[in-house]
C-alpha cells in the first residue's frame, strides 16, 4: 500500500502522550473471552479516507530559507559580496534531503526547517493542541525543537505567541502587592 503514495511520514506518539489509546491497547491485549463488553471493536478493512493524499504541502515563499535553498539547490548566491559570504556561512548549517530543508545540530538530529505560516501552524499545536499545555515560552520553544523543528525567529515567536494567548494571561501568576514607593538602602 505504501508504494500507491508519492510520501508519507510516520509519527511516533510516546504513551505519555496518548493515555486514551494506550489504555485501548493494553485492554485490547488483555481481553479475554466475555470480558470488556463494553468496549466496541470493528476491524477496518480498507482505508477510511477516500483520498491518497495524506499532506499538501504549499507552494508559499520560502521566506528565510530562499537564499539558503537557492546556494545549496542551485549555487546561487547574491551580487552583494558581504551577502554571499553571509549565505555561505550560514548554508553549512544546512541540508537539502528530499527537497526539503533540514538543520543540522550538533547534539541533536536533523531539524526540518519551517516557513513562517507551517511555524505559525507549529506553535498553536504545541501550546494549546490536542497534547498542547499552555506552557511558556521557553518550554514551548524547547519542545518544538525536541519535536524536530527549526526556524530562526523560534524563541521570539513563541514569546509573542505566549503573551497573546487569552488563557495563558487571563490564568497566569497575578502579582496582588500594591505598589509601594522604593527606599534606598545603604550598604555598609
Amino acid at each position: 500500500m505504501i508504494s500507491s503514495f508519492d510520501e508519507f511520514t510516520i509519527k511516533h506518539v510516546s504513551r505519555e502522550q496518548n493515555a486514551r489509546a494506550d489504555l485501548l491497547s493494553k485492554l485490547a491485549n488483555t481481553k479475554r473471552l466475555g470480558q470488556h463488553q463494553t468496549i466496541i471493536q470493528e476491524t477496518l478493512h480498507s482505508p477510511s479516507l477516500d483520498d491518497k493524499i495524506v499532506g499538501v504541502t504549499d507552494n508559499e515563499d520560502l521566506g528565510w530559507m530562499a537564499g539558503i535553498w537557492s546556494y545549496l539547490k542551485e549555487g546561487v548566491l547574491p551580487e552583494d559580496k558581504d551577502k554571499a559570504r553571509k549565505i555561505r556561512m550560514r548554508s553549512a548549517k544546512f541540508i537539502i534531503i528530499g527537497d526539503e530543508l533540514f538543520k543540522r545540530g550538533i547534539s541533536s538530529p536533523l531539524l526540518k526547517c519551517l516557513t513562517a505560516s507551517q511555524a505559525a501552524y507549529v506553535i498553536r499545536e504545541v501550546h494549546q493542541g490536542i497534547c498542547g499545555m499552555h506552557s511558556g515560552a521557553r518550554s514551548m520553544a524547547t519542545r518544538v525543537l525536541r519535536a524536530g523543528y527549526y526556524w530562526p525567529t523560534l524563541k521570539s515567536d513563541c514569546q509573542a505567541h505566549v503573551q497573546k494567548c487569552k488563557e495563558c494571561q487571563q490564568f497566569g501568576n497575578a502579582h496582588r502587592q500594591p505598589p509601594e514607593t522604593l527606599h534606598h538602602m545603604m550598604s555598609a
